[in-house]
């Protein structure tokens, strides 16, 4: 019996289809699904930029996995993700988040990896909050900002929430830190500013967190001298938020023409407390201001805390206001 031999004959166009219609699967970040389960994986500096440039991720779960340094020269490193350095002019870091409509709602663990350089400057005339994370209504943890270099200046009216590291948290922060310096500027303009968080709203919880920082304050004009809340940790905390176990090193700053004559003036610590608990603050208070006071702590609840001046060395302990 002869075996007979076949040749099997597909026309060109099915296998052109087979190869090109096929889009390859690349991964997103350093890996993961961003679940619970498997987070997206943050270890690049790269996967930092994708994260602020994608918003529809930000409900999503990260995780960094390695220390993320950027180039010490901000105008050396591709901030908006193009292709291309930034050059001069910069605005830095996109930041993360925005506002109440389009938040961080999702799940963001450093690791206790280190994240250094990251600079931001923005010089706005928009309302929405200003930080590393500009709105928080998810989990926030672990993270550490080193060598941060963070500028906001609002140039016309309406309320602002500036934070170094959360511009204003309605969810939770834990175990993190901060160090660099921040710098915030306005004119006549309702303010909750902290060099750490800016504001602390629903039921908002930040624990076991640090600054070290050169905090400065730049507010002028007397418009909204009730509303502004100036604080070297925190600005303002609303009704049921919390802050324990604490701490704040650095300086706090009040530039030449602040004005605030609100009963809740500029502190150390907090502007406006709900609840302080187990906290303290180590600072040099410079006060340049001549219509400003600079309180030692902060105003409202305070337990089991104090405040230590490198000034001048004096303590307030326990229930300081």
């Amino acid at each position: 019996m002869n075996a007979e031999k076949y040749t099997l004959k597909v026309p060109v166009s099915i296998i052109l289809f087979l190869l090109f219609s096929v889009n390859p699967v690349f991964s997103q970040y350093g890996g993961g699904s961003g679940t619970a389960e498997d987070p997206y994986q943050i270890a690049t500096t790269d996967d930092l930029i994708e994260l602020s440039n994608t918003s529809a991720d930000w409900d999503k779960y990260f995780l960094q996995t390695a220390d993320i340094e950027f180039n010490a020269d901000e105008t050396q490193v591709d901030w908006d993700g193009n292709g291309t350095a930034d050059g001069d002019g910069t605005s830095g870091f996109l930041l993360i988040g925005e506002d109440a409509s389009n938040s961080f709602s999702g799940s963001y663990d450093g690791g206790h990896y280190e994240i250094a350089n990251v600079y931001a400057r923005s010089v706005t005339s928009n309302g929405d909050p200003f930080g590393f994370f500009r709105h928080v209504s998810g989990t926030v943890q672990r993270v550490r900002l080193t060598q941060a270099d963070f500028t906001s200046i609002s140039t016309s009216s309406g309320p602002l929430q500036r934070g170094g590291l959360i511009g204003r948290l309605s969810g939770t922060l834990s175990q993190s830190s901060i160090s660099g310096t921040v710098t915030f500027e306005a004119a006549n303009r309702a303010a909750d500013w902290g060099g750490v968080v800016g504001e602390l709203d629903g039921s908002a919880k930040v624990t076991e967190t640090f600054g070290n920082l050169q905090v400065s304050f730049k507010i002028t004009g007397s418009s909204y001298d009730n509303l502004r809340y100036l604080g070297g940790f925190a600005g303002f905390m609303n009704t049921g938020t919390r802050i324990e176990d604490s701490y704040l090193f650095g300086s706090v700053t009040l530039e030449s023409d602040t004005r605030v004559s609100t009963p809740q003036g500029p502190q150390a610590f907090v502007a406006y407390s709900r609840g302080v608990d187990r906290s303290y603050a180590r600072v040099n208070l410079i006060n340049n201001a001549s219509e400003a006071s600079l309180g030692v702590f902060s105003n409202g609840s305070t337990y089991d805390s104090f405040y230590e001046s490198t000034a001048d060395q004096s303590v307030v302990a326990n229930n300081a206001v």
